[in-house]
């Protein structure tokens, strides 16, 4: 995925890991291993995306595990683990989004489930409550 700032590219490997590169030089700025990698050899990352501000990625790994994962991005692509969040998804992620403000990530799973976690809290945000929000991308 590349950032809305047009510096840097995020991209996942099938090792588990992902990778932050400068989108000038494609060097890379860090990487930052799942914390499913080491349980289980199905962990290449299915969806990554980093939010509209810059400053995280989020991405899901395959395997039918229900975890998503939040990346803290430094004003110089610098990043670092964040947050591991147990999504309660019944199989594989299929996409992720943010909202425009950066606040909520919309997750998709291959059983069609829905599902929206506050990106500051990490907390599930209910469908009654997620009527009204802008994405920043469609698919």
């Amino acid at each position: 995925d590349w950032s809305s700032n047009e510096q840097w590219i995020a991209v996942g490997g099938t090792n588990g890991k992902i990778y932050n590169l400068d989108a000038a030089t494609l060097e890379v700025l860090g990487s930052v291993e799942s914390v499913l990698a080491k349980k289980s050899k199905d962990c290449w990352i299915e969806d990554i995306k980093f939010s509209p501000d810059n400053t995280q990625i989020v991405f899901g790994t395959h395997g039918g595990l229900s975890k998503i994962e939040f990346v803290k991005v430094n004003d110089s692509g610098k990043i670092t683990k964040g947050k591991v969040v147990e999504v309660g998804m019944t199989s594989a992620l299929t996409h992720l989004d943010w909202s425009t403000d950066s606040e909520t990530v919309v997750v998709n799973s291959q059983a069609y489930e829905i599902f929206w976690i506050n990106a500051s809290s990490y907390d599930r945000v209910y469908a009654s409550s997620a009527g009204d929000i802008d994405w920043f991308t469609w698919t």
